[in-house]
Formats: structure tokens, C-alpha cells, sequence
């Protein structure tokens, strides 16, 4: 898969978005008081989680393929 430079930076700031809810949502687990909210947020931590996970994985991908699909410098 080859993508341009604007989507790969569109894929790496979306990680970075999902990187900061992923710690707000573990940080509002830790501090709710009331065990129902706290696992809601626990809940969308994981999920928040594999979002950025999965944004990771797609940039794992291009990199290599990318790297294997560049032609050799002369």
C-alpha cells in the first residue's frame, strides 16, 4: 500500500488524538468514584486502545511496503 505524505501525516495525527483519549479514558478509570462509570470509561480505554493499535498497525504496513516497493538509489 502506498500512500501519499498528506495521508500518512492524516494517519499519524489521528494516532496522536487516539494516544491522548487512550490516557484520558485510563485516567478517568482511575478516578471515577462511582464503579459503574469507572468501568465505562475502562471500557472505552480498551477501545480507545485498539483504535490507536490499529492506526500503528496500518503505518507498520506502508512503512515496510513502501520501503519494498522503492526503487534503488543510483
Amino acid at each position: 500500500m502506498i500512500l501519499s505524505e498528506k495521508e500518512m501525516a492524516a494517519i499519524k495525527d489521528l494516532q496522536t488524538q487516539e494516544k491522548t483519549c487512550v490516557e484520558k479514558y485510563a485516567r478517568y478509570s482511575k478516578e471515577a468514584k462511582d464503579p459503574v462509570l469507572a468501568n465505562l470509561f475502562e471500557q472505552i480505554h480498551r477501545e480507545e486502545q485498539k483504535h490507536y493499535d490499529s492506526l500503528g498497525q496500518v503505518l507498520m504496513i506502508v512503512t515496510a511496503s513502501s520501503t519494498v516497493l522503492r526503487p534503488p538509489m543510483i
